[in-house]
């Protein structure tokens, strides 16, 4: 079994959302004296996409280092 790089999902996150909700939560994350409740929501929505975001990657990561764990152990019982 060969592993590949897993890419960071946060890429995924602005395509889903599109450029204007970015510019949105931008401005409202950044402390612009013009936030409105949309922008606050927008910047939330953010950075829960973010944060879910970066808790994939890392249960991806575990998942990866996991299937490595088990081939090391298939491979020395092998040898045994």
């Amino acid at each position: 079994m060969i592993l590949e790089a897993i890419p960071h999902p946060a890429a995924q996150v602005n395509d889903a959302i599109g450029p204007h909700a970015l510019t949105l939560s931008y401005s409202a994350c950044n402390g612009s004296d013009q936030k409105s409740k949309l922008q606050l929501q927008e910047c939330i929505y953010l950075s829960d996409c973010q944060q879910m975001a970066d808790t994939l990657h890392d249960l991806q990561n575990s998942y990866a280092t996991l299937l490595i764990s088990i081939r090391d152990l298939q491979s020395q019982r092998l040898y045994q």
